[in-house]
């Protein structure tokens, strides 16, 4: 008799927090449909890509702010892939030949 009135006490928090669960979900699907919600493409621990002095160097975003410093930089002197940095690389280089020529 005991165990399933304990059981029944662990199902009753199990229920109760799913259903905490389902309503933030439900909050955060409306913020979303509402345009209040946006998805980062960059989040803490992410790898990123910073060019100075024409050289590519890999990084970590460690903090959220460090991530929308990131961000406020993308496509200029941050990139979220090698490939896009290299690419951006090429480009500055042969935008600078062409000036020279």
């Amino acid at each position: 008799m005991q165990n399933s009135t304990i059981n029944s006490v662990k199902e009753y928090w199990v229920y109760k927090q799913i259903g905490e669960w389902l309503t933030e979900l439900k909050e955060l699907k409306m913020l979303k449909e509402d345009g209040k919600l946006i998805e980062l493409p960059l989040k803490v621990g992410d790898e990123f890509w910073e060019i100075q002095d024409r050289i590519a160097y890999p990084r970590y975003a460690h903090t959220l702010s460090h991530c929308i410093y990131v961000l406020q930089r993308l496509g200029k002197t941050t990139f979220l892939t090698q490939d896009d940095a290299i690419n951006a690389l090429k480009k500055e280089l042969e935008e600078y030949y062409n000036e020279k020529i």
